[in-house]
């Protein structure tokens, strides 16, 4: 090459006394420039055809590229008109696990760092089979997974079913969806997989719902769409957990879809199958389950072994009563069934009436009325009721009389009767009476009972066949006693209590005499 003197003197101006060369010009580069300096510019730097077209690392400790001011410039470097493309060429490269193509895909071997959010549309963040942690680092901070009204944070298979693209079709007043004109759908649905409408005319359907059933034209989805759109574009996903956000009314709100149309398992060492026919929407828990507060059930609550009530005061609610295990001593234990303070009634029913009104008022006291089977719509009377006024025990009817079923068998009051005077129980129907032999006169004391109380004396065995027995209630109407003379075998008599009268009556008599 032969150099001219404006050559000489123009390269002169390029390179200063520290051999770095400074171009206040464009210059355009058809061969390839070495430097172990600086090459500055205020212009445009375009390199040739040489392949690396620009090599960087003359001085080890310098970093590579630093740009100053680009003014107005929208980029910083600009790769649009580069011809890359495609997960083989590199918009970046280090090595094989730390890269970023021109695909997309941006790969680190090690930790990435977000100082800011990280938004993804359609792309996969995914791990290449490495395990990796998500976490905020060792100061505070949170780790925050944003969700909308309309857009989910979905767990599982990554992969839609398939979309149906604005031209999805609804029924008004019906849960039915069909692809565009009503054609097979040709997707493999199944009952508990995902539908997430995203688009649509009717903006009330836009949401999440489950297939309850999947035909190859019309899909049956868990509730009703309120009106008829032909423009619905919806994405089918399975076995997938949901997160979903508010709908500014109620809570959020965490579900299950599953392509077996299985209930999501909590807890447990491996999966378990359900043993009462479980689906998608539904919870098993596979282990136990401890609730430290009040437990609400809003249906029927079926236990398929032993109910079991521990000794600390837990109660289990049952619509408005409560069933209780109470320790009210250290060494006693009761379980009560105790009822709520407004109804004060426990109905037992044939299960066939458990949406019917058995019509009775609220009650004073604690109340148990035991129903026939017939429907109460038919006869609401058929029913004997138990309770204690704070007075008296009271056994009550709708209908009918009172029966037993057999003979009724009292336990009897066994004494043995002095000429002293001995007492009679006075809560014992039964008194059965002894004479002691001495053939004098003994003496059967009674003291005041309740109104309506019946007392039953009979003479059952003698000491001696002089002997003679009286009996003298503490109040008698019509008298003061009742005298059984000598050889009172095989004779009594039956006395009513009425508390009206404050006062024992007579009403059954053999062989006595009153006076």
């Amino acid at each position: 090459m032969i150099l001219n003197t404006k050559m000489i003197q123009a390269i002169a101006k390029l390179v200063d006394s520290n051999g770095d060369i400074n171009i206040t010009d464009d210059m355009t580069i058809v061969g390839d420039i070495t430097t172990t300096g600086d090459i500055t510019t205020t212009g445009d730097l375009v390199a040739g055809s040489a392949v690396p077209r620009v090599t960087i690392g003359g001085d080890t400790n310098a970093n590579g590229i630093t740009f100053g001011s680009l003014g107005t410039a929208t980029k910083g470097i600009d790769l649009s008109s580069s011809g890359l493309s495609g997960a083989a060429d590199y918009w970046i490269y280090n090595n094989a696990t730390n890269y970023w193509n021109a695909s997309g895909v941006l790969a680190t071997s090690s930790q990435l760092f977000v100082g800011g959010t990280v938004y993804y549309t359609s792309s996969a963040l995914q791990t290449q089979g490495v395990s990796y942690a998500l976490f905020s680092g060792t100061g505070a901070g949170d780790i925050i997974v944003g969700v909308g009204s309309n857009s989910p944070f979905l767990v599982g298979d990554k992969n839609a079913i398939g979309t149906w693209a604005a031209d999805g079709v609804s029924s008004a007043g019906t849960a039915n969806i069909t692809d565009v004109g009503g054609a097979a759908h040709g997707l493999s649905l199944a009952v508990g997989d995902l539908v997430h409408i995203t688009a649509c005319t009717t903006a009330s359907h836009k949401g999440f719902y489950r297939i309850v059933t999947a035909g190859a034209t019309t899909l049956v989805l868990d509730r009703v769409l309120a009106a008829t759109d032909t423009d619905l574009t919806v994405t089918f996903y399975k076995d997938v957990i949901g997160f979903f956000a508010t709908d500014g009314t109620n809570g959020q709100r965490i579900m299950n879809y599953s392509h077996q149309n299985k209930p999501l398992q909590i807890g447990g060492d491996v999966l378990a199958a359900t043993g009462h026919s479980l689906g998608g929407e539904d919870v098993l828990i596979g282990g136990k389950l401890e609730v430290n507060g009040n437990t609400w059930f809003d249906t029927y609550v079926y236990f398929a072994g032993n109910m079991y009530l521990g000794v600390s005061s837990i109660a289990l609610m049952v619509g408005n009563a409560s069933l209780r295990s109470d320790s009210y001593q250290a060494t006693v234990t009761n379980t009560s069934f105790l009822l709520d303070s407004t109804s004060r009634t426990l109905l037992i029913g044939d299960v066939a009436r458990v949406n019917k009104d058995f019509d009775h008022a609220a009650q004073t006291n604690p109340t148990i009325f035991i129903h026939s089977a017939i429907d109460p719509d038919t006869d609401n009377t058929q029913w004997v009721s138990f309770a204690h006024n704070q007075t008296d025990a009271i056994i009550g009817v709708g209908k009918g009389v009172l029966r037993t079923a057999a003979g009724r068998a009292y336990t009897p009051n066994a004494i043995t009767a002095t000429s002293a005077g001995v007492a009679s129980g006075v809560t014992t129907v039964v008194t059965e009476i002894t004479t002691d032999g001495d053939s004098g006169l003994d003496n059967v004391t009674l003291a005041a009972g309740v109104d309506g109380q019946i007392k039953i004396f009979s003479v059952v065995a003698v000491g001696n066949a002089a002997d003679s027995v009286k009996i003298t209630p503490a109040s008698m109407i019509g008298g003061t006693q009742i005298t059984f003379a000598a050889s009172p075998l095989g004779r009594g008599c039956i006395m009513v209590y009425d508390s009206g009268a404050a006062g024992w009556i007579v009403v059954s008599n053999n062989g006595g005499t009153i006076a």
